[in-house]
């Protein structure tokens, strides 16, 4: 991902990324034989006139396309996901919560979180957005309360999006 942005080197997407994926440093000799061996192992596989990445780059845009979530059952999804997590946050407060429960009941609270972030992820990535600013209000209520980690990566997830629904409004599918 930091190869294919623009100006990476002050690209703002580039923090975004180094901390979605936890990226501390990159030592290029370590790159440069990860990629000499990749490609080695991709010329003797290989022998055709696309590269593997246009394939896959083709194939995930299809997929996004075929794939249209509906926009409306996500944002509800999300809500209810936030809703459990705080009912589940609710309930490890209470004094008479037995050792075992309380671990369930944060177990569930963090299921519950994760899911939202997931959702809202899928939010930020779907295809059609009718009112990009509305939907997109839920994912940044949730990068302003997420660890950093999780944050980054709603960043990015809008980030991406933006940029396929740019890719489809360019290229119209017509199956």
């Amino acid at each position: 991902m930091l190869r294919r942005l623009e100006d990476p080197e002050t690209n703002e997407l580039r923090d975004v990324i180094e901390i979605a994926f936890e990226i501390e440093s990159v030592d290029a000799e370590k790159v440069t034989a990860d990629v000499i061996e990749y490609i080695s192992r991709l010329s003797s596989e290989w022998q055709g006139p696309a590269s593997l990445h246009e394939l896959e780059e083709q194939a995930a845009l299809r997929a996004y396309v075929d794939a249209a979530p509906n926009v409306d059952e996500l944002i509800d999804a999300a809500q209810v996901h936030a809703d459990m997590a705080k009912r589940f946050r609710q309930d490890l407060r209470r004094r008479d919560l037995p050792p075992n429960m309380r671990e369930l009941t944060g177990a569930a609270a963090e299921g519950a979180l994760r899911q939202q972030w997931i959702t809202l992820a899928r939010l930020a990535l779907a295809q059609i957005l009718p009112d990009r600013e509305a939907a997109l209000d839920h994912v940044h209520e949730a990068i302003n309360e997420a660890p950093q980690k999780i944050a980054a990566a709603l960043i990015l997830a809008i980030a991406v999006g933006d940029r396929l629904r740019q890719m489809v409004a360019a290229h119209p599918w017509r199956p």
